[in-house]
């Protein structure tokens, strides 16, 4: 009884905080509940040292995630939030969880969310001059096209930090042979373009480490791109993937998925399609106009290159109807479901003016054992509407969908054990 008081009270007071205009404890209290997160944690800046000592001036960004009842760590937002520091003289905090160092002493850092206070981080503000780079760690030899992650830390005083505002180096003969992508810590990620070997260097301030060699491999043979001929609308999007086949042991090949690390490029037809190198949507190609282009993606000397096709919709009101998955569709008893979508036209497209709404459409199935046992379970309407979902028995199913204006498609399900 007195947990429910308690329970009530708490609920209330967030309930009249909200009515006197700040809603923030309620929602973050319903966001708590929702997640069945128990307890929170405060996390800290991405190190490669075991803890966190910082100089006068340096700000780092902390992070916050929770702990659910069944021992699931679970990333918040740790914007808006109420972030503490024991003592303000030595460090201060705002509301997005972004520390800066003010004096030399112990800090120790909290959040609150929803009436759940995090356990206390403690770091140290130690103002202390770097004295050396220490060897740069990482990989003596990497693969062409496949990014690897090197890092540096120094001597402050009598500790070894993290670096802070980092430069990273190539020597001035490699600016061909690699790219660099430096993190927001001390970190940076190299990807080797041509064969041969770089030198990086690391550089705070007049402080350099010693170069650190890396061999860049020649086992990349091959550039691919699929799918290699394709036919889109205007304005209209297909994303294309770009596979390297690198050489293994003993007459083996490895192919390894390396679209996020080409430029691709439109080389002709630019007026018809454009391609995107965006980190959310690189490969990706948008229709501008009918016509041919040619899409290029290249790491390095190495390039390959398809021609596509950019086509007036005229699929957009076609009875012919086309599911986004390949038949059959495999689903595992106990395993996954399955959500099918169908588009007009010939082949299957997302693009606003050929997808259609699967509760516009009719669903139907028939399956191998032809009685009352089904094979699968299929949601025929509502927002579930062509859900498929495996039942405890093997075997096969034909899923229908049709559209009442016209036009029909079916496609097959195979239920396995594993």
């Amino acid at each position: 009884m007195n947990q429910l008081r308690a329970v009530v009270a708490t609920l209330l007071a967030l309930f009249f905080a909200g009515c006197e205009g700040d809603a923030r404890p309620f929602e973050e209290a319903v966001e708590i509940r929702e997640a069945s997160i128990i307890a929170l944690d405060v996390v800290p800046p991405p190190m490669s040292v075991d803890s966190l000592i910082m100089n006068i001036g340096q700000s780092v960004q902390f992070s916050v995630q929770g702990r659910t009842a069944d021992g699931q760590n679970q990333a918040l937002s740790a914007g808006d939030r109420q972030w503490q520091v024991d003592n303000p003289a030595f460090a201060s905090i705002d509301r997005n969880g972004m520390l800066r160092a003010l004096a030399d002493g112990p800090v120790s850092v909290t959040v609150s969310i929803g009436g759940l206070e995090s356990a206390p981080y403690v770091l140290s503000v130690q103002n202390e001059i770097l004295s050396a780079i220490n060897d740069i760690e990482g990989q003596d030899i990497i693969e062409r096209c496949r990014p690897a992650e090197y890092l540096a830390t120094g001597v402050y005083g009598d500790s070894i930090r993290d670096l802070s505002g980092v430069t990273w180096t190539l020597a001035e003969s490699d600016a061909n042979r690699a790219s660099l992508n430096a993190g927001a810590d001390s970190r940076v990620s190299v990807t080797g373009l041509e064969t041969g070997t770089v030198q990086l260097t690391a550089t705070v301030g007049s402080i350099s480490s010693l170069p650190k060699s890396i061999e860049i491999s020649d086992t990349l043979t091959e550039l691919q791109i699929r799918p290699e001929s394709a036919t889109i609308s205007v304005d209209d999007v297909q994303n294309f993937i770009a596979t390297g086949v690198y050489a293994g042991d003993e007459l083996t090949t490895r192919n390894i998925d390396i679209s996020d690390v080409v430029q691709w490029r439109i080389v002709t037809g630019a007026e018809f399609a454009s391609v995107s190198n965006d980190a959310d949507a690189r490969g990706q190609v948008t229709g501008l106009s009918s016509g041919s282009a040619t899409l290029s993606a290249s790491c390095g000397n190495l390039s390959q290159s398809v021609v596509l096709t950019v086509a007036e919709d005229n699929d957009a009101s076609s009875s012919t109807l086309s599911f986004e998955q390949d038949s059959p569709v495999t689903l595992f008893i106990g395993g996954a479901e399955v959500i099918l979508r169908v588009s007009t036209g010939t082949t299957f497209s997302s693009s606003s003016s050929r997808l259609l709404d699967n509760d516009d459409l009719q669903w139907s199935y028939t399956d191998s054992r032809n009685n009352n046992d089904q094979v699968i379970l299929l949601d025929t309407d509502g927002v579930n509407a062509g859900r498929i979902r495996p039942s405890i028995l093997t075997g096969t199913a034909t899923v229908t969908a049709t559209r009442p204006s016209g036009g029909s498609v079916s496609i097959s399900v195979r239920v396995t054990s594993n």
